[in-house]
C-alpha cells in the first residue's frame, strides 16, 4: 500500500512537470524524460512509470481528469439531465483550462494517425462516464446513440474552447450550453449528434 501511494506522487510529480513544460517541449518523449530529471529522479525512472512512455502517460492523465470530474459531480444538487450533463463537462473544462497549452499540445499529439483511435476511445469513455454522472442506465440501443450524441456536442466544445481567448472561457460554457439546448429532445439528439460524429471522424 505504501509502495503504490508512493508510485502514485511520483506519476503526479512527472505528470505536473510534464504540463508545465509542454510549452516549451510540446506532449513529447523528450518532455517525459527531461520532466523526471525536473522531479530529481534519472530521466529514464519515467520508463519504470509509464512503460509505454508517451501513451501511458497520455492515458494517466485522462484518467486522472475523469477522477477529478467524477469526484467533484459529487457535490452537485442539479435535478434535470442537462443540467447534470452541463456541469460535468463545465467540470471537464475548468480542468482543461487549467493547462491550456498543454492540452493544445496534447490535441496535436492525438490528431497523429497512430494516435486517433486511442483519442475516440477516450472520449466515448468520457462521455460515458457524464451519462452515468447524469444518471443515465440505458443498455438498449439507446446507450450508444446518447454517447455518440454527446461525443459531437462535446468535440465541438472542445474545438470551440481552444479558440476561446474569453475570461474564465466563458464564451465556451455558453457554447455547451447552447448545444446541450439545441440538442434537447432525443429526436433531436439523434438527429444532429450522430450526423456530427459521422462527419468529424469521417464515418460512413
Amino acid at each position: 500500500m505504501v509502495i503504490s501511494k508512493q508510485i502514485e506522487e511520483e506519476k503526479q510529480l512527472i505528470l505536473k512537470s510534464f504540463l508545465k513544460n509542454a510549452a516549451f517541449d510540446g506532449w513529447s518523449d523528450m518532455n517525459l524524460l527531461q520532466s523526471s530529471k525536473l522531479c530529481g529522479f534519472d530521466a529514464e525512472y519515467s520508463l519504470l512509470l509509464f512503460p509505454n512512455g508517451l501513451d501511458d502517460l497520455t492515458e494517466y492523465f485522462h484518467q486522472s481528469l475523469n477522477k477529478t470530474m467524477e469526484e467533484e459531480f459529487k457535490h452537485n444538487s442539479f435535478k434535470k439531465i442537462n443540467e447534470k450533463i452541463i456541469y460535468a463537462m463545465d467540470l471537464k473544462f475548468s480542468q482543461y483550462n487549467l493547462h491550456k497549452e498543454a492540452v493544445c499540445c496534447l490535441m496535436k499529439y492525438n490528431l497523429k494517425p497512430q494516435n486517433i483511435l486511442s483519442a475516440k476511445s477516450r472520449l466515448w469513455e468520457t462521455c460515458d462516464i457524464i451519462w452515468r454522472l447524469a444518471g443515465d442506465t440505458s443498455t438498449d440501443f439507446n446507450y450508444y446513440s446518447k454517447r455518440s450524441i454527446l461525443a459531437g456536442v462535446y468535440s465541438s466544445s472542445f474545438v470551440y474552447w481552444i479558440n476561446d481567448d474569453s475570461e474564465g472561457y466563458s464564451k465556451t460554457k455558453d457554447f455547451i450550453r447552447n448545444r446541450i439546448k439545441n440538442v434537447l429532445t432525443f429526436g433531436k439528439w439523434k438527429k444532429s449528434g450522430l450526423d456530427f460524429v459521422k462527419g468529424l471522424f469521417n464515418c460512413k
